[in-house]
């Protein structure tokens, strides 16, 4: 594997903006027999705007190339117990991942607020596959069709006190994932997560 890139920003105002044009070489052997080579592109760009010292927008983009490991084409069967099998799968080939966030920020005296948008589409994405004998459990990997996951997290701070000793937390997730595999199935999946937290900081002793 080899990896290069280029990087260029540049500042206008209340407006920045950054792109990075990168590339991957990826060069997969099995058994001798070259079985991938190809080049794949991985840019990044982002746009930040600042309108006041106190708020704050940013919108990003992504592509990121995952190439399967050694573990996971290896096909040597691994008994991790009596009743589940571990063995790779050697025709896994490398994704890309495209993801797009959109995060904002507000920061006060006696609060702060944040917010994030996520969008991700993944084709061919790499996942587990658990299939069952009459003996055993066997986990293994395969490509996916395609994968997107999207949501959001938003996050608030609370400072009751001048000094800021005193804080409340609030943090609300959600995300949602559909996949498609190859042979045509369909999946959902979900998840939610809701925290909450109270902290004070004493003074230090003397």
């Amino acid at each position: 594997t080899l990896y290069g890139y280029f990087q260029f920003s540049k500042k206008l105002g209340k407006l920045q903006y950054q792109l990075i044009a990168a590339a991957k070489y990826l060069n997969v052997n099995k058994d001798g027999t070259e079985v991938y080579n190809r080049i794949k592109p991985t840019p990044r760009f982002n746009i930040s705007y600042r309108p006041t010292s106190k708020s704050f927008f940013r919108l990003q983009y992504s592509c990121m190339t995952t190439e399967p490991s050694v573990s996971l084409l290896s096909e040597t069967e691994q008994w991790l117990d009596n009743y589940y099998v571990y063995r790779g799968n050697g025709n896994l080939k490398p994704y890309s991942a495209h993801q797009f966030t959109l995060s904002s920020s507000y920061t006060d005296k006696h609060y702060d607020f944040s917010a994030l948008l996520l969008y991700k589409y993944a084709p061919d994405e790499i996942v587990n596959n658990f299939s069952y004998t009459k003996s055993y459990i066997l986990q293994s990997y395969e490509n996916l069709k395609y994968k997107n996951e999207y949501g959001g997290q938003i996050s608030m701070n609370v400072y009751p006190l001048s000094n800021k000793a005193l804080k409340f937390s609030a943090t609300g997730i959600y995300m949602h994932f559909h996949g498609k595999e190859r042979t045509g199935s369909k999946w959902n999946g979900y998840r939610y997560q809701l925290m909450l937290s109270a902290n004070y900081t004493a003074k230090k002793w003397e």
